[in-house]
């Protein structure tokens, strides 16, 4: 977990070292839905860039955060030919207004886990967009200020 105070930073981190790993990806997840959606949007505009740092082992020069700019290229080495399959694939999917991201991306991925329930309804039309086929599972009932109880719909 990338956690640097700045949600755009974090999110590009996340995306570029989860893409960089998709073949280990299970399951995408994140405590309240629009999260995942406000980040898959926020994909749409950066995955040429993402794919470019995976293609040559680099990160943009728009982490400006030192500890996280160092703990990302520690980690991540070049990779062309799969920033090449990445970019392939997300051309396809830009054209289809990026339905089935999710599987498409990260084709171990077996669900999406989030809280989708009362405020989060909003947010399922998108997600289950991104997620194509993949299982949407809430199984946990929260709000900003605390769990609340256990989903069993």
């Amino acid at each position: 977990m990338i956690s640097s105070g700045d949600y755009n930073q974090s999110t590009y981190c996340h995306l570029l070292l989860g893409l960089h790993f998709r073949d280990e990806v299970e399951f995408i997840t994140s405590t309240f839905a629009y999260s995942i959606v406000q980040a898959f949007r926020s994909f749409e505009e950066l995955w040429r860039e993402i794919c470019d740092d995976i293609r040559e082992g680099s990160l943009s020069s728009r982490i400006t955060i030192t500890k996280v700019r160092n703990a990302v290229l520690d980690i991540i080495s070049p990779n062309p030919c799969l920033a090449s399959r990445i970019a392939s694939t997300c051309e396809e999917l830009e054209e289809k207004d990026w339905f089935c991201m999710i599987p498409k991306l990260w084709p171990n991925a077996k669900y999406v886990y989030s809280i989708m329930t009362g405020s989060m309804q909003p947010y399922l039309r998108k997600l289950r967009h991104y997620a194509g086929n993949l299982p949407l599972v809430s199984a946990d009932y929260g709000s900003t200020e605390s769990w609340i109880g256990v989903n069993v719909d």
